[in-house]
């Protein structure tokens, strides 16, 4: 298409602009959105502690003991700026009457201060939002360096990978999703499929 476009010298200018344009966007979605995980917990591995940003160790087996939980739900969403992890936010609202009748915890983990999703969480009544700290080593393979695009780095740099793990009551990997970019952070439907896990 661009060679039959550019062989049409009448068109110009608009014509360059437009293969550009084109070519932005392939760039986008198929380089700068892909996403590299390093190494993450293994399945039938214990999840490890993260830190938040008060500085606290969060345990997800002592959460679930805390919360008396059959089994924890922890979704990593990469901002408030992605319009997908805001998707996926709002679709958790339809599984909430599930998890509550499964005894499922659910727990939201990003980089950023609820504050930044205080429009999205008053629709969905999360049962607990972790913002992570930057710079923990515990929190390494979770948190991306430079995820947040330029036009945020003024107030945060980092952004959480998106990923979803579904752990017994004992803070056991039962299940993972690690998504291969930033564009399918996975689905609450995807998240409902999994849960029969927790009675194996």
């Amino acid at each position: 298409m661009a060679v039959a476009l550019l062989s049409d010298s009448e068109k110009g200018q608009p014509v360059y602009l437009a293969i550009y344009n084109l070519f932005v966007v392939l760039v986008y979605l198929f380089h700068l959105s892909a996403l590299r995980h390093p190494a993450m917990p293994a399945l039938d591995a214990g999840f490890p502690c993260l830190v938040t940003a008060d500085g606290k160790n969060w345990s997800a087996a002592e959460h679930a003991r805390r919360g008396n939980f059959d089994g924890l739900l922890l979704v990593f969403l990469r901002s408030s700026f992605c319009a997908d992890s805001r998707g996926l936010l709002m679709q958790l609202s339809a599984l909430l009457p599930e998890l509550k009748r499964r005894g499922v915890g659910l727990v939201i983990c990003s980089a950023e201060p609820p504050s930044r999703w205080s429009r999205w969480i008053t629709a969905v009544p999360l049962l607990e939002f972790l913002q992570l700290a930057p710079g923990e080593s515990a929190n390494d393979a979770f948190l991306a360096p430079g995820g947040a695009p330029l036009t945020q780095s003024a107030t945060f740099s980092e952004a959480a990978r998106p990923s979803q793990w579904l752990l017994d009551s004992e803070g056991f990997v039962l299940w993972r999703h690690l998504p291969g970019n930033y564009r399918t952070p996975g689905s609450a439907e995807l998240l409902r499929g999994q849960l029969f896990r927790l009675q194996d």
